[in-house]
């Protein structure tokens, strides 16, 4: 009677093997990568700051209970401050590469807001802000920051905005990587502002 031969994978064979391995590893992180694209994993965290209570904004219409704007009156050279968190809500690491300023592409605007990391140990404050760099968020993890700045001269903005009218300070552009995904998207701000337009009184 003759034994069947033991099927031994040869060196040709086994480095196939290996080679087809590596590809569909390869293929799965792509497809990774490509369902990560379709749903960017940044969102609005679970806090959010305005040192500014005034008034509701006229017109506003909150998506839920926690959304809130304030009304500010326009006053030369005064100062601005709004914070906010981001959260990492998909399943990878992610760089927070650049936060958008507001108000820098226009010398008319009413304020110009630049992004900053929040005082060391607390969570937001009016000093010891830190120039916004780039950071990391693990899946799940928080951050907050703070858009502060001034608002611009009588100079620079009487007679450019018609009087009742505004600015509306409402989201954030914020630009993350993740593996070798980079996407700027816009996040809506749960405390959100409107500064007023100036008349002749305010200047």
């Amino acid at each position: 009677m003759r034994r069947a031969k033991a099927d031994v994978l040869g060196p040709a064979k086994l480095k196939w093997v290996i080679v087809a391995i590596v590809a569909a590893l390869a293929l799965t992180a792509i497809v990774v990568q490509a369902a990560s694209a379709l749903t960017h994993p940044i969102t609005h965290g679970s806090s959010s700051w305005s040192p500014t209570e005034t008034d509701r904004c006229p017109d506003f219409e909150p998506g839920d209970d926690t959304d809130r704007c304030s009304l500010v009156a326009f006053e030369p050279g005064g100062r601005v401050d709004l914070g906010f968190s981001l959260r990492n809500a998909g399943s990878v690491p992610i760089t927070v590469r650049e936060i958008e300023s507001f108000g820098a592409d226009s010398e008319i605007m009413l304020a110009r807001l630049d992004p900053y990391l929040t005082p060391e140990g607390e969570m937001y404050g009016l000093e010891g802000l830190r120039p916004f760099e780039a950071f990391n968020l693990n899946p799940d993890e928080e951050a907050t920051l703070q858009l502060s700045g001034n608002m611009r001269s009588c100079e620079e903005t009487l007679g450019h905005w018609a009087p009742g009218t505004g600015v509306v300070v409402d989201h954030v552009n914020v630009t993350a990587q993740w593996g070798l995904i980079t996407r700027t998207v816009e996040i809506p701000l749960k405390s959100s502002l409107q500064i007023s337009a100036p008349t002749a009184a305010d200047c």
